[in-house]
């Protein structure tokens, strides 16, 4: 994985550990990457983290999956 990549991963995992949650405007925003990079993004969390998030549709955000659930 590129440095880059990382760099958005380690972010991604930083929002969800402080907030439990993140949208792909603020990976946009703090990376200055187009929404399908983010997109991207979030799907190679998902893939090398299953079942720690999962995507809100009324929120539009990603939100952590809490054990008790």
């Amino acid at each position: 994985m590129r440095w880059a990549a990382r760099q958005r991963q380690d972010f991604i995992a930083q929002r969800i550990r402080e907030n439990g949650k993140i949208n792909r405007k603020e990976i946009m925003a703090e990376f200055g990457v187009n929404g399908v990079t983010a997109t991207m993004d979030m799907q190679r969390y998902i893939h090398d983290n299953p079942g720690a998030i999962r995507y809100n549709t009324k929120t539009k955000r990603y939100e952590a999956i809490h054990v008790d659930e």
